[in-house]
């Protein structure tokens, strides 16, 4: 049962890895937009999207907030906590095949599964979800902030009488 499960998400891995290359190396010619995108300093929502399904935080780094990324990336871990400690608890208790099944003996009704493993598989898809969501917006507004002035600046200079001058501009 462990193994079938670990060569499960060793195939899922590998076809991330495999298709994630693939992307990367399908156009050799670039268009003009993407040469004025890397070249302007602005940041990829794919890739942001990308980096964070590969790990947590990630996409939010590459965006240039990685503070913005800590509350789903620990959403998302708990998730993935809650199912491990789960499946260890129950190991040995029921084969895979009757994970599903209906057992009226410890759930009146229910289908077997323990309420754990929905709150856990939800934060885990959850967390994930809403990492991914996160950085794609981060980059976008990384992006926004490089095209648009600052609302408020400090401006400091020489005042007419020889002095120093500092002021404050803000822009509506």
């Amino acid at each position: 049962m462990i193994r079938r499960c670990i060569a499960l998400v060793l195939a899922v891995a590998a076809v991330l890895v495999v298709s994630g290359t693939g992307f990367a190396q399908e156009a050799p010619h670039r268009s003009v937009s993407a040469v004025a995108l890397q070249s302007s300093g602005e940041k990829s929502e794919a890739a942001a999207i990308g980096l964070e399904l590969i790990l947590p935080v990630l996409g939010h780094a590459y965006a240039g907030d990685a503070k913005r990324g800590i509350l789903p990336a620990v959403v998302h871990v708990a998730g993935f906590a809650t199912l491990i400690l789960v499946a260890v608890e129950n190991i040995g208790d029921f084969p895979l095949g009757d994970l599903f099944s209906e057992s009226e003996e410890e759930n009146s009704g229910g289908n077997g599964l323990d309420a754990r493993v929905y709150v856990g598989l939800a934060a885990f898809l959850g967390g994930k979800v809403w990492g991914v969501v996160s950085a794609a917006r981060t980059a976008r507004d990384y992006n926004r902030s490089l095209s648009s002035p600052p609302r408020a600046s400090v401006v400091v200079g020489p005042a007419p009488d020889g002095g120093i001058a500092a002021g404050l501009v803000l822009r509506f």
